[in-house]
């Protein structure tokens, strides 16, 4: 599993408005690599990562939701950068209630770092 490349001539704008991939980001990247063996084992079919922000961490997966729209965009760059372009199927949503009757116990992999800065009143 590699990071993905954030080249700062396509990126530049987008970490404006979205949490640009930081120390916590990685954390979390290094804990799927590490437990990489174990989810390969049990085959996941879907993957979902709420709140997938700059696209760092689902780009090696399969499915993003976040409510923030400059947030999708900047995933699905990621992916196109890094040659996963298609592969990432994006959702605008709070957490997972626009799939939540679709993917009903049926999400294998669930993956959420959830923000630590402090936010502004209106975007809660």
């Amino acid at each position: 599993m590699e990071s993905p490349l954030f080249p700062t001539q396509v990126f530049s704008d987008d970490f404006e408005s979205v949490y640009e991939p930081s120390e916590d980001t990685f954390v979390m990247m290094d804990a799927i690599q590490q437990d990489l063996p174990l989810i390969q084992q049990i085959k996941p079919l879907v993957c979902v990562e709420v709140g997938c922000g700059s696209g760092a961490v689902i780009t090696s997966l399969a499915k993003a939701t976040d409510f923030n729209g400059k947030a999708l965009s900047t995933t699905r760059k990621c992916g196109s950068v890094n040659g996963v372009e298609g592969c990432v199927q994006l959702v605008r949503t709070d957490l997972t209630q626009a799939i939540e009757s679709r993917l009903s116990h049926s999400i294998d992999l669930l993956l959420f770092n959830p923000p630590y800065v402090p936010t502004l009143a209106q975007e809660v």
